[in-house]
């Protein structure tokens, strides 16, 4: 149990030590509650846990940064001493209203974890249920460096990538930050490549550098390539390593396709990767003049003696 020392107190903002690891959160005083101090003053104090000459804010962190904006002097609760984990609870407790994104979860975790303990509670707190697949991912992704937190709060690397990332060795995972730092990955996109990544340095029994060496990854990253034609680019190298075979099935029908239907309004899908011999013909009308030119250029396709060479590539599967 918390306690609090009723009197209240008024301090100078800068006498207050909001430097505390506790405060996990690093928040910003908006517009709006910069207005209602300064129209109605502050109506809640802060807590403060005062440590010889120090006072160490412990819930109140906007309030305090606000009043320091407006030169006024900050109300103040005493609390008694607190272990850190008390802290953690008091200031995750002061913000239960603030709505919650991955990266906000894992930089209260990543607090909590480092002093121990059981962690059901800290799960129930940020809205997770302790058994759930979210909060098992949420725990392995604390195997990760701190640069991980980094590039999750920027948006470069999702949350998913906790089930995947703390299986590389260390100097695996410093080689692959410079594949996330510039560039925010979709979940599929960034679970696929790392998924067949794993797989691709497990089956050829190489580390993780000497395969992204092996797939020239550094010289991608300094092409001069747009942000999604480098994803792009990275993800197919990979693919293509992981699914050799797939791969060249699909060049092959592509090429085959493009000059099957050159000059005309269709195009050519093989929809289910080759397990059929199913071909799509794909095309858009907006007149039945245009569907009397489709239906020529079909009547053309079907003469065309390219079929034998797409026969070739689907039965070569």
């Amino acid at each position: 149990m918390i306690q609090i020392e009723m009197p209240l107190y008024t301090y100078p903002a800068s006498r207050i030590e909001m430097g505390a690891s506790s405060l996990f959160w690093k928040r910003e005083p908006d517009d709006r509650l910069l207005h209602s101090l300064q129209a109605h003053g502050q109506c809640a104090p802060v807590l403060v846990e005062p440590d010889q000459n120090v006072l160490r804010l412990v819930a109140g962190q906007r309030r305090v940064k606000a009043l320091a904006r407006l030169d006024q002097p900050v109300i103040a609760c005493h609390v008694q001493p607190l272990t850190p984990r008390e802290r953690g609870l008091v200031f995750l407790g002061s913000n239960s209203s603030q709505p919650l994104d991955d990266a906000l979860m894992i930089r209260a975790l990543r607090y909590f974890h480092g002093y121990g303990g059981d962690l059901e509670d800290i799960a129930l707190l940020l809205g997770q249920e302790p058994r759930s697949r979210q909060w098992q991912v949420m725990l392995q992704w604390m195997e990760l460096p701190l640069l991980w937190d980094d590039l999750l709060e920027q948006g470069h690397v999702p949350l998913a990538l906790g089930r995947i990332l703390p299986r590389f060795r260390p100097e695996g995972l410093c080689a692959l930050e410079p594949v996330f730092r510039d560039l925010s990955w979709s979940k599929n996109n960034a679970v696929h490549m790392l998924t067949w990544l794993w797989e691709l340095s497990r089956s050829k029994k190489v580390s993780l550098v000497t395969l992204l060496d092996e797939l020239h990854f550094d010289a991608v990253l300094h092409l001069d390539l747009s942000p999604k034609d480098m994803m792009i680019r990275l993800l197919e190298a990979v693919r293509t390593a992981r699914f050799p075979r797939l791969s060249a099935l699909e060049n092959g029908f592509r090429s085959t396709a493009v000059e099957a239907t050159a000059g005309s309004h269709w195009r050519l899908v093989q929809p289910d990767h080759f397990e059929t011999g199913t071909i799509e013909f794909l095309t858009r009308i907006q007149s039945k003049a245009e569907l009397e030119q489709r239906v020529h250029e079909l009547s053309v396709l079907a003469a065309h003696d390219i079929w034998d060479d797409l026969g070739h590539v689907r039965d070569a599967e």
